[in-house]
């Protein structure tokens, strides 16, 4: 990647361990389509910046898989308030607005989920799934099993362990809970609209 573009160290051995899956309650997980998983992280994507000071974070398994979106995400990177891209740098992405890269290693556990969350003080909503066919790069997964969720503690105990896992300090947002209830209902709508 080149030098202009913020990347964070990925060479914490908290990081190397790192899922954003694995504490999920697997009775509310569901096995999805790359359709789907494509319909609600643009969802999601598309309301986190709608909302100031939200944050957004997406594990894209390859940075690879970024440039198909770059474009898309030059036009909502500056109405965040920061994002965070994660992969395995196999490609040259560009640099992006209030964008920070985060590297990871194939043979980590991130490289097999796909995660999308937006967190702020009016929007709370994320998709945490990982790729049940479990493929290194190179190779395109097309089932996963995972859930999209509003929940509050479920969002806050993902985006505190990736931020301590990358050795930074998380304070949930103080949320209102009228605004996250409805940016929940437009994600909601939004989702049934694409699928």
């Amino acid at each position: 990647m080149k030098d202009t573009v913020p990347v964070l160290s990925a060479t914490s051995a908290s990081l190397s361990h790192m899922s954003l899956t694995a504490t999920l309650d697997r009775s509310q997980l569901r096995l999805q389509s790359r359709r789907t998983m494509l319909a609600i992280s643009y969802v999601i994507e598309d309301q986190a910046a709608r909302f100031p000071g939200t944050t957004l974070i997406a594990a894209f398994q390859r940075l690879s898989f970024v440039m198909p979106q770059v474009a898309r995400y030059r036009r909502i990177a500056p109405q965040l308030a920061h994002v965070y891209l994660i992969g395995v740098p196999d490609a040259d992405v560009p640099a992006l607005p209030n964008t920070t890269f985060v590297p990871i290693e194939p043979a980590w556990p991130l490289m097999h989920e796909w995660v999308v969350i937006a967190n702020g003080p009016s929007c709370c909503a994320a998709l945490l799934a990982r790729d049940e066919e479990t493929l290194q790069p190179g190779k395109r997964s097309h089932t996963f099993n995972g859930m999209w969720t509003s929940q509050p503690m479920v969002v806050d105990a993902a985006v505190g362990a990736l931020f301590s896992a990358l050795d930074q300090q998380y304070t949930p947002p103080a949320r209102n809970s009228r605004e996250i209830l409805s940016s929940t209902n437009i994600i909601q709508q939004a989702i049934r609209k694409r699928l």
